[in-house]
């Protein structure tokens, strides 16, 4: 559902090695699921229409970050110390309240 995806790759199929077309099945699933995330996507609210979203500011691990839930559709964001924001679950923002690091927090970090 993210709005910066703009591709996909599906590489490497081969249907003389695909038995009972189980790989073209899961490719097709992958697909869909692709085109829904799209369609869902664009429903969302832009993350700088700040009336659109419920903020909650704390802190977790010494660090400071703003979640952000849209109005619109109840999902959850998170903001990274770039002050970009990642798509997140109610599940990460519960766990930050605790006082813990959020995995996916934790994964974008790594990528970043």
């Amino acid at each position: 559902m993210s709005p910066n995806v703009t591709s996909v790759g599906l590489y490497g199929y081969d249907p003389r090695h695909d038995q009972d077309e189980l790989t073209a099945r899961q490719y097709a699933q992958m697909i869909w699921y692709m085109l829904d995330g799209r369609s869902r996507g664009r429903r969302e609210a832009q993350l700088d229409e700040k009336d659109s979203f419920n903020e909650y500011h704390m802190a977790f691990a010494e660090v400071e970050t703003v979640f952000l839930q849209s109005k619109k559709t109840g999902r959850w964001w998170m903001q990274l110390p770039d002050k970009k924001f990642i798509a997140c679950s109610y599940k990460d923002y519960l766990l930050a309240s605790s006082n813990e690091i959020p995995e996916r927090w934790l994964r974008a970090q790594e990528r970043g």
